[in-house]
């Protein structure tokens, strides 16, 4: 590799963690934006003028938390007595679910949202809503650092007073970590690519305008094997929840410098 490819290759990375590091990344995605640098410029007398690439990379990670939500719904004849059944209920649930909880941090379980409402009937005879009770609902998500114990939390859940699973997620906690690595990727591929051309135009790089690194994760839709109903979940078998692995892409937007050679 000659000394000027070197040069540039350098400038290249020294751009990029200029870009990355004041950035904070977060549970579901690192989304890093910068304009043009003056300290990445290196601008000649006689420049031949700029060319643009972007290079990209993408692998799968398997997902490290798992969040799932449950709810507890019950309904009564007055709205202190739906109240009172759901507050049992949640509680016995909550209480089941953090026994099988380790405490290393980042696992937890909260209350997400309560609501109470009033529950009509439309009498055909009258042709008039009827008030007929209350239902209370109480949602709790369940953090866990062990995707795999997706499934026992659920029957869990459910044997314990829970009715409803309003859902499952998966993500990367450290997502930056999964970024950097393939910013690289992306980062030799705009490289070759904005050097091959150059040269199909008899030109060379000559150095590094900006650079705009951008990297972000998709979350897989997660597969139960088996119904979620409260009958299948309290038998022997335990419900199945497939994680699969989760998507990260990367890419890395170049303006480089050329000359003719």
């Amino acid at each position: 590799m000659d000394e000027k490819r070197k040069k540039i290759i350098f400038s290249l990375w020294i751009c990029m963690l200029a870009a990355i590091l004041p950035v904070k990344a977060s549970a579901e995605s690192v989304d890093i934006s910068t304009g043009n640098q003056d300290f990445c410029a290196q601008t000649e007398a006689g420049a031949g003028g700029t060319i643009s690439v972007t290079g990209d990379a993408r692998d799968f990670f398997s997902p490290d938390t798992s969040v799932i939500t449950l709810a507890v719904e019950s309904t009564a004849k007055t709205a202190s007595e739906a109240v009172a059944e759901n507050g049992k209920r949640a509680e016995q649930v909550v209480k089941a679910i953090r026994v099988l909880l380790s405490p290393e941090k980042g696992n937890s379980v909260k209350t997400t949202s309560f609501t109470v409402r009033p529950v009509y009937e439309h009498d055909t005879a009258t042709k008039k809503n009827i008030l007929t009770g209350y239902k209370a609902r109480h949602q709790v998500a369940v953090t866990t650092r062990k995707v795999e114990t997706a499934g026992m939390i659920i029957d869990s859940g459910i044997q314990n007073g829970a009715n409803e699973v309003d859902g499952v997620t998966f993500a990367l906690t450290e997502l930056k970590e999964y970024c950097e690595g393939l910013f690289k990727k992306a980062a030799d591929k705009a490289q070759r690519e904005a050097t091959f051309v150059a040269r199909a135009l008899g030109a060379r790089i000559s150095g590094i305008k900006s650079i705009s690194p951008s990297c972000g994760a998709e979350a897989p839709r997660p597969f139960y094997r088996q119904a979620l109903m409260a009958a299948e979940a309290a038998s022997s078998r335990e419900t199945g929840i497939e994680s699969g692995d989760i998507g990260v892409n990367a890419s890395v937007s170049v303006v480089f410098y050329i000359e003719k050679e």
